[in-house]
């Protein structure tokens, strides 16, 4: 696991405090030993993972890091599969994943308002109850937020709608705002009168040059595989019918739920560690294409036999191996730390977000995915 500690940055009162950042890895470590089918799974990641594995070392400097990114991108394309199928030329076999980006991109995400006959009514609701609060005090998030004076706060796809909600006979809508991206969860603090609203960029990606309506759904695939960007937009809403941006600030990583306490936020992400580097470099591919045939090679030809020990196993397992190590070794780690961005207007500006000394890993290491609590204020402050 990948710990960031509480960390305060005098000079950018501006800028978000990230608080806690997690590696998750998978329950595998370089032990071989098969455990019987017989055990639970809680019984053969206790045989196959020793509590003390899973205790956080701390990362003292960026070499440190690269060594176990290395480490654990060498697990993931360098490691003889544990399963029992493979790939022979004989079976005929094809893998064929299902088509990505198969959304609904004409659905209508439109709200439309407007009220009853009007009758006698408060100037104002004698009650208005929170949404999606389990815990006194921590405030979840939600698409439909409620005032004292009773305006609605409305996430309709790619929309942010303020409505007038009371008296019911005069519903109508305040201000809407197109926020260039696809909401996906609204926080209101009434006491500040600000909304937060954490949205997505999800323009369509095309794999092919010419793409046309009629295979769009073949050709497009939602979103861009490098704008896994969550963007937190913090909104004045103090005149409801002329809300003002006050910031707007992006993360990497996909969020996945956050809470508030009073003025502070606190967002929960994943992120993936992408290394573009491999996938870019020929040789790494044939490399890797070199070690998955010789590894099917190899079984087919030898069902019973130890895969792993095989000479031209090794030998093709030590060369992707090296290749790897090899092209980490030259990255900076800030090409592939999360990174935070400040938006604003036609301008990006870079957001400290993460060191390598921040981070805690356990002695495990298979897959880099990170998990990420970042706490701000609900103005996008500090």
């Amino acid at each position: 696991m990948l710990f960031r500690k509480h960390t305060h940055y005098v000079a950018w009162h501006k800028w978000p405090g990230l608080l806690i950042l997690v590696l998750l890895t998978a329950a595998c470590s370089s032990d071989n030993s098969s455990p019987t089918d017989s055990q639970s799974s809680s019984e053969k990641l206790i045989q196959r993972v020793p509590l003390a594995a899973l205790r956080l070392q701390q990362v003292n400097d960026c070499d440190e890091l690269k060594n176990y990114i290395t480490t654990s991108l060498i697990k993931r394309y360098a490691s003889v599969p544990r399963h029992n199928y493979y790939s022979c030329p004989s079976d005929g076999d094809r893998f064929e994943p299902g088509l990505p980006g198969a959304g609904a991109p004409g659905v209508s995400d439109e709200v439309g308002l407007s009220g009853d006959a009007p009758n006698d009514s408060p100037a104002t609701p004698s009650d208005v109850s929170d949404t999606n609060n389990q815990v006194a005090g921590v405030n979840e998030g939600d698409i439909v937020k409620t005032d004292q004076q009773g305006n609605m706060y409305i996430l309709s796809g790619r929309h942010f709608i303020i409505a007038k909600g009371f008296p019911p006979h005069d519903l109508s809508t305040l201000a809407k705002i197109d926020l260039g991206a696809r909401g996906l969860n609204l926080f209101l603090d009434k006491e500040n009168q600000r909304v937060t609203i954490l949205a997505r960029h999800d323009e369509p990606y095309y794999i092919t040059d010419t793409p046309s309506r009629t295979d769009e759904s073949l050709t497009v695939v939602y979103p861009q595989p490098d704008n896994d960007y969550t963007t937190a937009i913090f909104y004045d809403v103090s005149t409801p019918n002329k809300p003002e941006i006050i910031e707007q600030i992006q993360m990497r990583g996909y969020f996945r739920e956050g809470r508030r306490i009073e003025n502070r936020l606190h967002l929960v992400s994943n992120h993936y560690l992408q290394t573009a580097a491999l996938h870019t470099d020929p040789e790494f591919i044939d490399l890797q294409k070199t070690f998955i045939d010789t590894v099917n090679t190899v079984k087919c030809d030898t069902p019973d036999g130890e895969v792993e020990n095989n000479p031209d196993v090794i030998q093709a397992q030590k060369n992707l191996s090296e290749k790897i190590e090899n092209i980490i070794s030259a990255i900076d780690p800030a090409n592939y730390l999360p990174d935070a961005r400040r938006i604003t207007d036609d301008t990006v500006e870079p957001v400290p977000y993460l060191a390598c000394n921040n981070i805690n890993h356990p002695e495990v290491n298979m897959s880099l995915g990170l998990q990420i609590i970042t706490s701000i204020d609900t103005d996008g402050s500090n």
